[in-house]
């Protein structure tokens, strides 16, 4: 009876180890970040990178699951093994060394949205001079600062993107800084705002959005880099981009 109660034991032991490595969590943001990241009513999470997560995890007997931690937590978290990935920039973090991070999933880029009745031109810094730009409350811009602190550029600030582009529409600013995926999601879902808009070519900045994982992850890294690369082959990278703008 004893030997039995072992066995049983060791398989459940067994049984819980296979099940807690087929499960791959994933951080989100607790605000979220619209389409990258969108927290769900019931909990669930979607958007671009934890579809593209869904996608190549399903597709390999994985699952995963989304938590809701602060941004400022989560690179101690990876690499304490109490959370498996999270979505970031490479550039971001100190120490990257000590994780193990996917290719790039899409390129971010901060661009300018001016009104459709009044497009700015943007091809130089030159040109946003004496012009007034629409920022994000909190949120640094490196190519810009110099001549934000000179006032050769002048800026507003609000809260969230839906806010600056609303400003942008009110003629407060001449244009607004915003990640380019973000504003044309915010558009797709204010029809009020269709049409509204010219966004620039050229980039206030750029940075390619990962997976940051634990190390003890490295092979699905590997894993996940060949399959990315697949998706981008066949098109279903852009049927996922496509869903959201």
């Amino acid at each position: 009876m004893k030997t039995l109660l072992t066995a049983v034991l060791l398989t459940c032991i067994s049984l819980n180890y296979v099940q807690a490595s087929d499960t791959i969590t994933i951080r989100i943001s607790p605000t979220g970040f619209p389409p990258y990241m969108i927290k769900g009513d019931q909990g669930a999470a979607r958007g671009i990178i934890v579809d593209v997560l869904s996608y190549i995890a399903s597709n390999n007997g994985y699952q995963i699951e989304t938590v809701s931690i602060p941004k400022k937590r989560i690179a101690g978290m990876v690499l304490a093994g109490d959370v498996d990935a999270s979505p970031t920039a490479r550039e971001w973090i100190i120490n990257p060394e000590k994780y193990a991070f996917s290719d790039v999933i899409v390129v971010v880029k901060d661009v300018l949205f001016s009104p459709e009745d009044k497009p700015l031109k943007f091809e130089t810094i030159d040109d946003l001079f004496g012009k007034t730009l629409g920022t994000h409350l909190g949120y640094h811009y490196p190519m810009l600062e110099e001549y934000f602190l000179d006032r050769r550029i002048k800026k507003t600030m609000a809260k969230n993107e839906l806010a600056m582009l609303q400003m942008t529409l009110l003629k407060r600013n001449d244009a607004t800084v915003v990640n380019e995926l973000v504003g044309q999601w915010i558009i797709k879902n204010n029809p009020a705002m269709h049409n509204k808009f010219v966004i620039s070519s050229k980039a206030i900045n750029s940075f390619g959005f990962r997976l940051m994982f634990n190390k003890k992850w490295q092979s699905f890294v590997l894993l996940f880099n060949r399959e990315l690369a697949l998706m981008r082959r066949n098109g279903e990278l852009d049927r996922i981009l496509g869903k959201y703008y």
